[in-house]
């Protein structure tokens, strides 16, 4: 409780099976556990990420033919642009396999080549066909849909970005509704303090 509370964590931090497995590998430890240096745990999280690259890799290998692709991108609140593709495949037994392949910072414009560009570099990385590629989930910019028809893969537009589109104006709209009527409420109550004010004034 003094944990959560004190390095103000969410309530379902308490529901993550990682930190249930931290707690029985400390359990399982004989004598004082120490907790690694902050250097230490990236120096350890980024082996982990080239161990885990190699068994996706072998998994791509041994279990995918034909796929789908995920596609976004982004700029930070710091206006750093990010681009990401994940990758959706089913095995020989139909069972669904859903990886994200790539989450990295990206520089310059952005052009239909550009993102041409890094998806070659993604595919080229992880030993992926094209012509495998059976469908391209993306938002629907003209950069991204661009890119999509030069590099000849059929694509499909993200529903969620879709509904955002027709949605957002709408709710920047009645945002901008609401904090004018406030403000006429406020306005009017001011006015009718005011009035009551000088009607009960005993020494008017």
């Amino acid at each position: 409780v003094e944990w959560v509370a004190t390095s103000v964590h969410p309530f379902m931090i308490l529901e993550d099976a990682g930190l249930q497995k931290a707690f029985d590998f400390a359990l399982s430890v004989d004598g004082r556990l120490k907790l690694p240096s902050r250097n230490k745990v990236k120096k350890d999280i980024d082996e982990l990420a080239i161990q885990l690259a190699s068994r996706m890799k072998d998994e791509l290998q041994r279990n995918c033919l034909h796929y789908a692709l995920t596609s976004d991108l982004w700029s930070s609140r710091t206006m750093q642009a990010f681009m990401a593709m994940a990758i959706h495949f089913l095995t020989g037994d139909f069972t669904m396999r859903n990886y994200t392949l790539e989450v990295c910072p990206v520089v310059g414009k952005h052009t239909a080549n550009m993102i041409q560009g890094e998806m070659d570099m993604a595919l080229s990385k992880w030993n992926l066909k094209k012509e495998n590629i059976t469908m391209m989930l993306c938002d629907s910019g003209s950069n991204m849909v661009k890119a999509c028809r030069d590099w000849g893969i059929d694509h499909f537009v993200c529903i969620g970005h879709s509904l955002h589109l027709v949605i957002g104006p709408f709710l920047v709209k009645n945002k901008k509704k609401r904090s004018a009527n406030i403000k006429d409420d406020v306005q009017y109550k001011e006015e009718l303090n005011e009035n009551n004010a000088e009607d009960t004034d005993c020494f008017g």
